[in-house]
């Protein structure tokens, strides 16, 4: 990510060609479902209890569907669209409410049970914040060399990614991601390296990402795709670009792939995108931490940032490779007016000072570790039986949906004899759990 001022008039980025790659877009959805082996199958079954009751609604015409308006704590009001409010709706979706935010964190900070079904309509409403800015700042400027223009189609797959991008959560947030990458170390593994080489990324996915890429790309989501909702570019393309801006991809568009431009997959996924714009702030509100982040102003600052051999310094010699591998030989990124880094050097510190007041709290990681050693315990317990299914157990039925809204399905989990061998291991006996 680069932060200089562009100005340049604007230029549509979707090309006639660029509408043909993206409805031919097969790409590397099914390279991603083989890398992960068994996992892929597990994923497939949960994904199609979740959106099941999607399609049911969409054979029925989607009468009882219409856009919302919500109210938001952190940006006061939060718009969605037809097709958003449709997955929304959804077990898939739903079950995130069961999901808090921080994990165990508000047992140290009582006011955090904020879940992370709030959070992902806020990074809805900042991704359409910023890509309302780039926009409005590429109109302002001068004449000469052409800015890209957002494309309606790619407008609203930006959005879905946003709106999904913590769908492969389990319970206890982030403090339960190494018992599953435990349980499914090889085929991790696996799909980490191909994701990795696929789009081109600078960093490794995490494995909450990971399981949203096996989501987005299940069968039966991708049938929810094919409505005429979510129009633009086919189903599968719709999919892989999806997955492209979860994983912040930055890869050369060529025959038979579809990714979207390096700014758009930088909105959901970079050092300065709509995710950390939303929980930033919002973590700080719910924990009670007097914390004041300058969001409107960050916004309000973004540009379209042009990257060539000229404008890139020589020793990012990767960046001018990218540049020159596209048919322009360049390529536009998300950037950063001059007026803009005194918001972004703020938000900076006050990340730095949540993750030593809230997210590494001795306290909360004490938590977080009780939580693995049960499921780690249940593990053992299970002689080797425990799977996915289990650890995001029945998180969309309504039966033991306020179990989970208790502490993210400790509750729930209490009717498995794994999760009870496990409670003895530790000690913990009736209301001893509850007080988790």
């Amino acid at each position: 990510m680069q932060f200089k001022t562009r100005r340049n008039q604007a230029r549509p980025c979707t090309t006639p060609r660029e509408v043909e790659l993206g409805v031919r877009g097969l790409g590397a959805i099914e390279d991603l479902r083989q890398a992960a082996g068994s996992l892929t199958d597990e994923v497939d079954a949960l994904v199609a209890e979740w959106v099941d009751p999607v399609l049911a609604r969409i054979a029925a015409d989607l009468a009882d569907v219409t856009a919302k308006t919500i109210n938001d704590p952190v940006w006061q009001t939060i718009d969605l669209e037809k097709c958003e409010v449709l997955l929304l709706d959804s077990p898939l979706m739903q079950r995130l409410r069961g999901v808090k935010q921080l994990g165990l964190a508000h047992l140290v900070f009582p006011g955090a049970t904020h879940d992370r079904f709030a959070h992902s309509c806020g990074i809805v409403e900042a991704t359409e914040r910023m890509l309302a800015s780039l926009q409005r700042n590429a109109q302002r400027r001068d004449q000469g060399s052409p800015l890209p223009t957002i494309s309606p189609e790619h407008r609203r797959v930006v959005r879905l990614a946003a709106l999904l991008h913590d769908t492969g959560h389990g319970p206890f947030s982030h403090a339960i991601e190494p018992v599953v990458e435990r349980l499914y170390k090889d085929q991790f593994s696996q799909l980490r390296k191909k994701a990795q080489t696929v789009f081109s990324l600078d960093n490794l996915p995490q494995t909450a990402e990971l399981l949203v890429v096996l989501m987005v790309c299940a069968p039966k989501f991708v049938d929810v795709l094919r409505h005429g909702s979510f129009g633009g570019f086919s189903p599968q393309a719709i999919a892989e670009q999806m997955v492209a801006c979860i994983l912040g991809a930055r890869a050369v568009p060529s025959p038979g792939r579809a990714v979207p431009p390096p700014f758009l997959t930088a909105i959901v996924s970079s050092s300065i995108d709509a995710d950390k714009m939303d929980y930033l702030a919002r973590d700080a509100h719910h924990a009670g931490l007097p914390i004041a982040f300058d969001t409107p102003r960050l916004v309000s600052k973004l540009e379209f940032l042009k990257c060539n051999q000229d404008t890139l310094p020589k020793k990012q010699s990767e960046n001018v490779d990218f540049a020159n591998a596209h048919d322009e030989r360049q390529y536009f990124d998300l950037g950063l007016a001059d007026g803009g880094v005194g918001a972004f050097e703020q938000m900076l510190v006050n990340r730095a000072f949540l993750y030593d007041r809230l997210y590494h709290h001795h306290k909360v990681r004490v938590a977080d570790a009780m939580a693995q050693r049960l499921a780690y315990y249940a593990q053992k317990a299970s002689q080797g039986s425990l799977k996915l299914k289990q650890l995001y157990l029945n998180v969309c039925n309504p039966d033991v949906h306020a179990s989970y809204a208790h502490v993210d399905g400790i509750q729930a989990k209490r009717r498995e004899p794994h999760f009870a061998t496990a409670r003895r291991r530790l000690g913990t006996k009736g209301p001893r759990a509850e007080r988790w």
